[in-house]
């Protein structure tokens, strides 16, 4: 695949900021049942540093090219919500279960030494979502929704002979169709994760894409070319 160099800082804060563009609708409307899944496979963008109200970490401490899989599966009791977006039909939902996972590694150093980043993600009772039906895009918490309404997780991260715990709060989110601004040519399909470890006050951006795209790593950051990943699978789907 040809690679295509985007501005995918601009799309990344359109996600992570949604919540200020869509609202319920409640009255007269029934609830409907939805199912929704994320599987991503191959090469990840790591970004790790402190954390901001954003995509990108500030300061960012380090990043790189890791590789491994990330997925989510769940189910949600939603209505309909509006949204400025070119998503079709969209539900929110403050009623969903959700588990995941993600397993990634890469190394660093003169040494070459393996680190690995493993955890579990799980919703709470007080976890919301958005979801795009026609475009198979979800956001699990919605983009932009203060912790108490985030995915939980916890795990390690594994630095050569370091073990350690980590745990917070995080989103799972893919988009699929294009998000453009001016001059910004079309963005491919985008797996986020956001996870911020109440530990160490850190937080880990990782994104996979559909194809080979170069990054820009923040505002007037380094670049990094991302290649594809080997599977890319999203899923939602009304089931009532």
């Amino acid at each position: 695949m040809s690679k295509t160099k985007v501005s995918i800082l601009t799309s990344l804060v359109l996600l992570t900021m949604a919540v200020s563009f869509i609202g319920p609708v409640r009255s007269q409307v029934e609830e409907v049942s939805i199912r929704f899944s994320g599987h991503v496979t191959g090469d990840s963008l790591i970004v790790y540093g402190a954390p901001m109200a954003g995509p990108w970490p500030n300061p960012i401490e380090w990043f790189g090219l890791a590789k491994g899989t990330a997925e989510i599966r769940g189910c949600a009791e939603s209505v309909p919500w509006q949204y400025t977006g070119s998503f079709g039909q969209t539900y929110g939902s403050e009623n969903l279960e959700a588990k995941g996972h993600v397993n990634l590694r890469w190394t660093e150093g003169e040494n070459s030494h393996e680190n690995l980043l493993i955890l579990d993600l799980y919703s709470t009772e007080s976890t919301m979502g958005f979801f795009a039906p026609d475009a198979d895009y979800f956001s699990v918490p919605v983009g932009g929704v203060p912790p108490p309404s985030a995915l939980r997780f916890d795990g390690k991260y594994v630095s050569g002979s370091m073990v350690q715990r980590i745990e917070g709060f995080g989103l799972f989110a893919t988009f699929l169709l294009p998000l453009s601004g001016p001059g910004v040519p079309p963005v491919p399909g985008v797996f986020t994760i956001l996870l911020f470890d109440v530990t160490t006050q850190r937080m880990y951006t990782l994104i996979w894409t559909s194809q080979d795209t170069e990054i820009p790593i923040g505002q007037g950051g380094p670049t990094i070319s991302v290649p594809a990943a080997k599977v890319f699978k999203s899923k939602v789907d009304i089931v009532s």
